[in-house]
């Protein structure tokens, strides 16, 4: 009998320590997954912040001056023809009824109010800013034939004619022309 309640606990030892190494084991997963997560968080921060503090070379270096993503958009000053900040962009609207893929419309924050700039009162857009050919502003009012591509596309799900769902949308990458600024 002795020797029963020696082996008895003998295993109970052994059955302590394999736990006490599954613990640690799950503790080390738990910290180096800890320290991945935390490295795409700072990643994804660093991004933001490039991408917000106006680094224009890094949009131009991305798409060779030729593209912008609406994300390099959103927020950029607009300045009227004496360079005196207007606002900042707020959104930017298609009318597919007029043209369906130009960028119709850029609605400028200024204050509580907004103001909507129709894509030909535009003599260039930068990531430095957009300057104004002309001072004839009017004060946004929603359209129902008006798509806002922030409001309406961004962080939708597009779903195919079969009822799929498709994808969903992060950003938006428009195409600088010479006359606009189409999808």
């Amino acid at each position: 009998m002795g020797v029963d309640v020696k082996l008895l606990a003998q295993e109970n030892e052994l059955y302590i320590l394999a736990q006490s190494r599954d613990r640690v084991h799950k503790e080390r997963r738990c910290a180096a997954s800890a320290q991945e997560i935390m490295g795409a968080a700072q990643e994804l921060r660093a991004m933001k912040n490039l991408q917000r503090d106006g680094a224009a070379h890094s949009a131009e270096a991305r798409h060779g001056g030729e593209f912008l993503l609406l994300h390099d958009l959103l927020g950029l000053p607009v300045y009227d023809l004496k360079q005196r900040l207007i606002g900042r962009v707020r959104d930017a609207a298609l009318v597919p009824l007029i043209h369906p893929a130009r960028i119709d419309r850029y609605l400028v924050g200024a204050g509580s109010s907004w103001l909507s700039i129709r894509y030909d009162q535009i003599s260039a857009i930068s990531l430095n800013g957009i300057q104004l050919s002309n001072e004839k502003l009017y004060p946004y009012h929603s359209d129902e034939y008006m798509l806002r591509i922030q409001r309406d596309l961004l962080d939708q799900q597009i779903i195919d004619v079969n009822g799929r769902k498709v994808v969903r949308v992060t950003d938006v990458s428009l195409e600088k022309t010479w006359a606009s600024t189409n999808l």
